[in-house]
């Protein structure tokens, strides 16, 4: 797990980016804005409101940059990458001045998005927001944006929760939502409709869905699921003839309560 990069911690417009480590696993960095603080005077015991020093938008692409080049696998993305072509990646970014946060924030997406890599990726504070709230589209699957041949958005199933609410109803990887509700969502955003998806813990959403590539399309209703169910299964076997036993443990996917159920599943064996 990283630490918060310092310079993100106190940008005035957060992010996320998600991206591969080293050891195969994923870790967020997260930035949140830091609020202003209040601190007493050793003189007088006036109050004095102190703010969080501003980040630039260059300073924020980057340390997105920093957290890439630090830890992303060479042959995690579907492109080529080394740290000789990061690196000029980023000089060639940073030869201008970044005029606005938004723009900056597109920069970092099309940074990222140059990898190759569907896992790593960037998110605005209220879209990390979302996500922290709620599982990632409420009812158990992450979408991926992949454009069509006339350039339109169509968004695919990544991952499932194995069990969630959406793999029971019988959406499967690979699967193309095409519709929430009755609403058309070609060329919509998977944020966008990852808030389509949200909504109260057990009501129910109507999705229509194209099994795979060529396969028939479903329309299905789906409960949804405010809290992240656990996706960590442990036991113990014993040996045979030992005195000795073996744990295994099964993580079916990474979510918000993953590592704290994983480390309960190792202290109680």
């Amino acid at each position: 797990v990283l630490l918060f990069p310092a310079a993100l911690r106190t940008a005035a417009a957060a992010a996320t980016i998600s991206f591969s480590l080293l050891a195969g696993n994923a870790a967020a960095v997260a930035a949140v804005e830091q609020p202003s603080e209040i601190c007493r005077g050793q003189d007088d015991g006036r109050e004095v409101e102190v703010k969080a020093e501003a980040v630039t938008n260059e300073q924020l692409v980057e340390e997105a940059w920093e957290v890439v080049n630090e830890g992303f696998l060479p042959d995690a993305g579907s492109r080529p990458w080394s740290p000789e072509l990061w690196m000029q990646r980023k000089q060639d970014i940073l030869q201008g001045s970044i005029k606005s946060r938004s723009r900056a924030h597109d920069i970092i997406t099309k940074m990222l998005a140059s990898l190759g890599d569907p896992y790593t990726r960037f998110l605005s504070s209220s879209d990390f927001s979302k996500m922290s709230k709620y599982d990632m589209t409420g009812i158990g699957l992450n979408l991926r944006e992949i454009p069509d041949d006339n350039g339109s958005l169509r968004l695919v199933v990544l991952g499932l929760i194995l069990d969630g609410p959406a793999h029971s109803a019988g959406v499967r990887q690979g699967d193309e939502l095409l519709s929430v509700n009755g609403i058309d969502i070609r060329g919509k955003s998977a944020f966008d409709v990852s808030s389509m998806l949200q909504g109260p813990k057990e009501t129910f959403v109507t999705i229509k869905v194209k099994h795979d590539s060529c396969g028939p399309v479903e329309s299905m209703k789906v409960q949804r699921q405010m809290a992240a169910r656990t996706p960590i299964f442990y036991r113990l076997e014993k040996r045979d003839n030992e005195n000795s036993s073996v744990g295994y443990i099964h993580i079916k996917e990474f979510n918000a309560v993953a590592k704290k159920d994983l480390v309960s599943g190792v202290l109680l064996h």
